[in-house]
Parts: C-alpha cells; sequence; structure tokens
C-alpha cells in the first residue's frame, strides 16, 4: 500500500486536499468522517458488513457517498469514486489468535523486580 495527495471535490465545485491510501487489492474505498464534514458531501444510508486484510469484521458501515479526485500534480482526468464513510480508516486490531496469545502471554508471564 503506498500514499498519495489527491484534490477531491467539495460540495461547492472547489478542490481539497486529502490523503490517499491506495490498495490495488481493494474491492472498495472509504471516506473518514471527518473528510466528509469538511468536504460538505451528501451522504446516502446503506447497510454493509467489510472485513479488514486480517479477516476481521470492520464495525457496520451505515452510509456512502460520491467524489470526484483528481491529481495534483496537472490537470488530468477526474474520477468519480463511491465511497464507503467511516469514522476512522485504520485501527489498531488484533486476530483472534493474536489475542489468545496475548491472553498466555499476560497470564503465565511474571515481571521480575529488578528489571
Amino acid at each position: 500500500m503506498s500514499m498519495m495527495t489527491v484534490l477531491v471535490q467539495d460540495s461547492s465545485g472547489q478542490y481539497q486536499e486529502a490523503r490517499a491510501l491506495l490498495d490495488s487489492g481493494s474491492q472498495s474505498s472509504f471516506l473518514t468522517e471527518h473528510c466528509r464534514n469538511r468536504l460538505g458531501v451528501t451522504r446516502d444510508k446503506c447497510s454493509v458488513a467489510v472485513q479488514d486484510m486480517a479477516g476481521l469484521q470492520v464495525p457496520l458501515i451505515k452510509a456512502r457517498t460520491q467524489i470526484i479526485i483528481r491529481s495534483v500534480r496537472r490537470n488530468t482526468s477526474l474520477f468519480p469514486v463511491e465511497t464507503f464513510i467511516l469514522p476512522r480508516i485504520t485501527v489498531e486490531k488484533t486476530s483472534p489468535a493474536e489475542q489468545k496469545c496475548e491472553e498466555i502471554y499476560r497470564t503465565t508471564t511474571t515481571r521480575q523486580v529488578d528489571g
């Protein structure tokens, strides 16, 4: 995955810079609620269940919107993108196996007084 800056059209037709996380393997596009508010774009209700790359369930997605993006570097083609709206794009989650490992570590490990 890589990060880049793009221009996103706001509700007044002006373009604002935004960071885009590019994932060529993703089947969907996402926008944070904060960015949606900043752009002033409308949202439509939906109900979509999504899993992250580790196969963990993401909280149910309840809204989506259509945005238009273009390159920052030159006046290129406009790309309409349907995005699902999330409170956050990245979250620190652990898989059930990692959670079990952490639990075993906490219950079986003691710290020595001298470090």
